[in-house]
């Protein structure tokens, strides 16, 4: 899948990876997000659909909409990214 937008980050994303048992981990404790693949490539795709879903559903919603939780991971992905770029 070919990505479609270009996040620019204020600052760093600190996200862990891992091998076990033959099971690549991708993980991001900040964001709450853990993707898993057979490969590397496949977890890192995994990564990047989570982290879209969340900036899509959870980072562009009203807050009105979303629980106090929500509001607080919204705040989080806000403080995070500072730009959004559409790939052509």
């Amino acid at each position: 899948m070919a990505a479609s937008r270009f996040f620019r980050f204020h600052q760093p994303m600190q996200v862990t990876e891992r091998n076990t048992g033959g099971v690549w981990i991708e993980r991001c404790d900040l964001l709450g997000i853990h993707a898993f693949g057979q490969s590397r490539a496949e977890a890192w795709e995994a990564f990047i659909d989570l982290f879209e879903a969340d900036w899509d559903l959870v980072a562009q919603e009203k807050d009105t909409r979303l629980t106090r939780g929500a509001q607080t991971l919204k705040q989080t992905y806000l403080e995070l990214v500072d730009t959004v770029e559409r790939v052509l």
